[in-house]
């Protein structure tokens, strides 16, 4: 198993579960059509919360407990699977996971 260093990559295991559960759900209910309008709606989503005057970095640093807590948000989950998403777009299926597969 790898996980972050730090909870301040915290993204990466949220960005994950959801593109996963994302991925999935696509698999199982209409395929490429599906994922490109929950993608599209996905990304729309992620865009919107990244542009209040609230919003932080994807990667943040976290000084204490209760900053912790604080990374568990729509960044975190929404533009996290978004930029997988994007990634493997990008990169192809195959060549994402294959890559995702490979030790480091």
């Amino acid at each position: 198993m790898v996980t972050p260093n730090d909870w301040g990559e915290l993204w990466l295991n949220e960005g994950f579960a959801t593109f996963f559960e994302n991925t999935w759900f696509y698999t199982k209910n209409g395929g490429d059509l599906h994922r490109t309008v929950h993608a599209t709606l996905s990304f729309d989503t992620a865009l919107r919360e990244d542009s209040f005057a609230t919003s932080r970095p994807l990667c943040s640093i976290i000084d204490t407990p209760s900053e912790i807590f604080e990374t568990f948000d729509g960044i975190s989950y929404k533009k996290g699977a978004a930029i997988l998403e994007m990634t493997a777009s990008l990169m192809g299926e195959q060549k994402f996971r294959k890559a995702l597969n490979r030790p480091f």
